[in-house]
């Protein structure tokens, strides 16, 4: 019975046959509408004419008027006699509506309604950050970081970080770079990028932790931080042979010698002279500064010169006015 009622419905869409009392086929009174699937139809004048379409919620809908199935949105159209529902355009999650090749943000990403044969899709098409969208496999840059957008989910993408940015310039994940003073590594860190310093540069070359480099008359040790790398002071340079800072050795020629040390003077190091030396029965014995020795028959003596060096002169043992005129006293 059933099956005989549905066709006498199908029947009377497609031919609109009236009836003489002014129902519709089945006993159906003038402006009374007709369910059948996904579309109903209105009695009019004894015919059955197309009136519009169920949404998935079964309401109607007029022809012309739109509903939501999920995120599509269904337009119910006619051509006069035949009712389709057709895909039209897109709905976000929260609930707005976005046009065929559109796009729309939503939180922390940018969708596209995009056409899908006969129906429609509503896809992620980028990430949005702080205002600034940034398309799928596309990069910005944050700070030091390089992000790209990438796809997690058809709905759903991120900004990643693919490398890291030193003195405006880029460099991916993985790579090791030079700035002027400092050796980078950019690794990953998470979703984050990160530079991770790893050696120091001095002319053009790595210096890594610990090793000494040279710089004009001075001797600097390389330290790497977690973020930084330093120079800290370590020395002298001295006919390019680097001294520690308070190292000593002696210069001069036998019999007389004198004690030179790297010394830290404010931020430098600078090589100074601390007392002299006297050769005596094969070993050296020191002469303070502003005092003398006597070696058998020779007496020596310490003094700063006005340049700040020192000098050692020699004189008789017996003679005072030598000792006096240089303001010496004995040892």
């Amino acid at each position: 019975m059933q099956f005989y009622y549905a066709l006498i419905l199908a029947a009377a869409a497609a031919f609109a046959v009236g009836q003489d009392d002014g129902k519709c086929p089945g006993g159906v009174s003038d402006g009374q509408d007709v369910v059948s699937g996904a579309y109903y139809y209105t009695c009019k004048s004894g015919a059955l004419v197309p009136g519009g379409c169920m949404s998935g919620t079964q309401q109607k809908v007029p022809i012309g008027g739109t509903f939501n199935t999920g995120n599509v949105q269904q337009s119910c159209v006619s051509d006069g006699s035949k009712l389709t529902v057709k895909a039209t355009g897109c709905f976000s999650d929260n609930g707005q509506a976005v046009a065929i090749g559109s796009t729309a943000e939503a939180g922390t990403v940018v969708l596209q309604c995009v056409q899908n044969g006969d129906s429609v899709d509503l896809k992620v098409a980028g990430c949005l950050q702080n205002g600034q969208r940034v398309d799928i496999d596309k990069t910005t840059v944050q700070g030091t970081q390089v992000m790209m957008c990438q796809r997690s989910s058809n709905k759903d993408a991120k900004l990643v970080a693919s490398g890291c940015v030193v003195s405006g310039k880029q460099y991916e994940i993985g790579t090791q770079f030079d700035d002027s003073d400092t050796t980078y590594h950019c690794a990953k860190d998470g979703e984050q990028s990160k530079l991770k310093p790893v050696a120091c540069v001095n002319d053009g070359k790595r210096v890594y932790d610990l090793d000494i480099f040279q710089k004009g008359s001075m001797a600097y040790r390389c330290r790497v931080g977690d973020d930084k790398v330093s120079a800290d002071l370590y020395g002298c340079v001295v006919s390019g042979d680097v001294k520690s800072l308070k190292c000593t050795w002696d210069v001069g020629t036998d019999p007389i010698n004198y004690v030179n040390s790297c010394i830290q003077k404010d931020a430098t190091a600078v090589v100074t002279q601390v007392n002299c030396l006297y050769t005596y029965r094969g070993g050296r014995v020191q002469v303070d500064e502003g005092c003398y020795r006597v070696f058998d028959k020779v007496a020596a003596g310490c003094q700063r010169t006005p340049e700040g060096s020192l000098k050692m002169d020699t004189f008789e043992p017996t003679d005072m006015t030598a000792v006096a005129s240089r303001g010496l006293h004995k040892c």
